[in-house]
């Protein structure tokens, strides 16, 4: 027995028989009386509220070891968590919440445990949560127990590929290095995922877009230490980008795979079978790194784009720190792997932005009602026939709503636009019968 600091008292219970036996602590024993609360040190758990005495059985030649102490212990009957099942994106992440009872149980302390780190990490963030961020695409389980009784909570992981949205656009750009076309005017992803040594201070994302005739990608790379002083120019300050134009996703490079490298300030570029034709870049230096812009022909990719083809995709920049030799690298989906097996590559997924025709004579239908406008909230669209279709426009042509109009007044809600501008069209059988502007506040 030991006096521990808070006043209780540690008991330990040692069976030196050759089989197990019900041993016994007499409160007298120990100068305590009254009902008071046993733990179980070892396994964790509060056993409970007991008057006089407490007895367990010890294994042959076993130990128990209970702290004993003054005080109601009220022990946890159960554990839930806020969702069962989740699913997230490569390096996308997701706080669970577990919930305790009952809710004054005396230790509601958790600890949470991933099935498989190399899919899904689970971190406490305090409070009974914790956050869990996606790895590599799989399915595994996350576990929360309670300290006390040993109680279970799961919730199932899915994490799906990386992807992106890459939009058509009928814009064209100065092939400069810059970024600073209207046609750059998106949504970039940001990837910071070390798949290789040292990403220390190191950070980029990317954008891209497309036409008819070649795919777009353009890189912006933050890192402070540039270098190409190597033969290599993996080992060098570079860009690589990885395709997989039938999105196959395999353990090696099949023949409409490419890996393209562009190094800071290298006038050359790699590709692996050297299918280079058509595919122009250029890199321009900024404060603490440098940026790229790159057009791919579809010819030279071997496709023909449309409007929902998925590409397996992937970017990637090469670190530099020591002239020479590769110090690191960041990705965005995949990993190190990636020039010869392309199973962990994201997804790109090419959409349209419709164009609306300027034919059309704006508000064409005579008794049309388009109010408020500019608006805030929603506008209310008055004076169009049953049958008809409204679809939005943003000022890049990027599609964001196709509704049908049923009835003679039709309210949009436009809460969760950004301010700015944007075009509607009102189709009627299949043509367009009335197009316009509207203004977000």
């Amino acid at each position: 027995m030991k006096p521990l600091n808070d006043g209780s008292k540690s008991v330990v219970l040692f069976n030196r028989s050759g089989s197990a036996t019900n041993m016994t602590v007499n409160w007298s024993d120990i100068n305590m009386s009254g009902t008071l609360s046993v733990r179980d040190l070892w396994d964790h758990i509060e056993k409970g509220s007991f008057s006089g005495s407490y007895s367990a059985t010890v294994p042959s030649h076993g130990v128990v070891m209970i702290k004993v102490s003054n005080g109601t212990t009220i022990p946890v009957t159960g554990i839930t968590l806020d969702k069962t099942s989740i699913v997230i994106n490569e390096s996308g992440m997701l706080t669970l919440t577990a919930s305790v009872f009952p809710t004054n149980a005396t230790n509601k302390n958790i600890s949470w445990v991933s099935g498989n780190p190399n899919i899904a990490t689970v971190i406490s963030s305090g409070n009974n949560t914790a956050t869990v961020k996606g790895v590599t695409p799989g399915i595994c389980t996350i576990t929360a127990t309670t300290q006390d009784q040993n109680k279970i909570a799961t919730c199932t992981v899915t994490i799906n590929f990386a992807d992106t949205i890459c939009n058509n656009s009928k814009l064209t750009i100065n092939l400069d290095g810059k970024l600073d076309d209207p046609a750059w005017n998106i949504n970039s992803k940001s990837f910071n995922k070390v798949i290789f040594g040292d990403g220390t201070n190191v950070s980029a994302n990317f954008k891209t877009w497309w036409n008819n005739q070649s795919l777009f990608i353009g890189i912006d790379v933050t890192d402070g230490h540039l270098n190409n002083n190597s033969a290599n120019i993996w080992e060098n300050s570079a860009v690589e980008l990885f395709l997989d134009m039938n999105n196959a996703k395999t353990a090696t490079y099949e023949i409409n795979d490419f890996q393209y490298i562009i190094g800071w300030n290298n006038p050359n570029l790699f590709e692996q079978n050297n299918r280079t034709a058509g595919v122009l870049f250029k890199t321009m230096d900024k404060t603490a790194g440098f940026t790229v812009e790159a057009s791919i022909p579809w010819i030279t990719l071997g496709v023909t784009p449309f409007n929902g083809i998925t590409l397996g995709f992937d970017v990637a920049i090469d670190i530099s720190h020591i002239a020479g030799s590769r110090t690191g690298g960041l990705g965005w989906s995949g990993n190190q792997n990636n020039f010869q097996n392309t199973s962990k590559f994201g997804n790109l997924i090419l959409e349209n932005c419709i164009q609306i025709s300027t034919s059309v004579k704006e508000n064409a239908i005579q008794n049309l009602s388009i109010h408020p406008n500019p608006a805030d909230d929603f506008v209310i669209l008055e004076g169009i026939g049953n049958n008809s279709q409204i679809e939005l426009f943003d000022i890049l042509g990027k599609k964001i709503v196709s509704q049908l109009i049923s009835a003679n007044e039709t309210k949009i809600d436009i809460s969760g636009f950004s301010q700015g501008i944007y075009f509607f069209k009102i189709t009627e059988n299949h043509a367009t019968v009335s197009c316009g502007k509207l203004i977000k506040k």
